[in-house]
């Protein structure tokens, strides 16, 4: 997420934040936090009050609120297109294991692709595929079952494998 939309954010949670919370949050150094609160009070997206000696108030503009929806527009369209893309590539791979298996148990792991490997499994609506977790995976059958557990590795934006993990019980 863009980094003045995560401030933006921040500021419209808490008029109080600190630059070093703001740095904590977001992963980058303090220096960088400040020259961005600099740009954005430059730009007339927020404004700033002191409270008192120490302490620095934030106040986001009307200009900045129309630069945060712009910006919150766009961070959503890119993740739409991107949760589509990656729904597309966990299909096809299902739809090749199952090509060649007579029943897929499909391990929902805890990570990034959880979500979207459930609802693709729903979508797909097919008995043959079965979504399990960790712990069942000793419950299930001995007939040389297929578990697949989804991965992607990430290259960049645009490069991403996404690859099945193939333990057969």
């Amino acid at each position: 997420m863009d980094k003045e939309l995560q401030i933006l954010e921040q500021i419209e949670s808490n008029n109080e934040v600190s630059q070093r919370l703001l740095s904590e949050v977001l992963g980058i150094s303090l220096g960088k936090v400040n020259n961005l609160l600099k740009k954005m009070k430059r730009n007339g997206y927020i404004k700033t009050f002191l409270q008192n000696q120490n302490k620095v108030v934030y106040s986001i503009t009307p200009k900045g609120e129309s630069e945060r929806f712009k910006k919150m527009v766009e961070y959503v369209k890119e993740n739409c297109g991107f949760t589509s893309d990656l729904k597309i590539m966990i299909c096809e791979l299902i739809k090749k294991l199952m090509s060649e298996n007579e029943l897929v148990y499909i391990l929902l792991d805890e990570n990034e692709l959880k979500d979207i490997v459930k609802l693709v499994i729903i979508e797909m609506n097919d008995e043959r595929l079965v979504a399990v977790r960790k712990n069942e995976i000793s419950n299930l059958p001995d007939n040389s079952v297929v578990v697949v557990d989804i991965k992607y590795k990430y290259f960049s934006y645009n490069d991403i494998e996404i690859v099945g993990v193939i333990d057969n019980i």
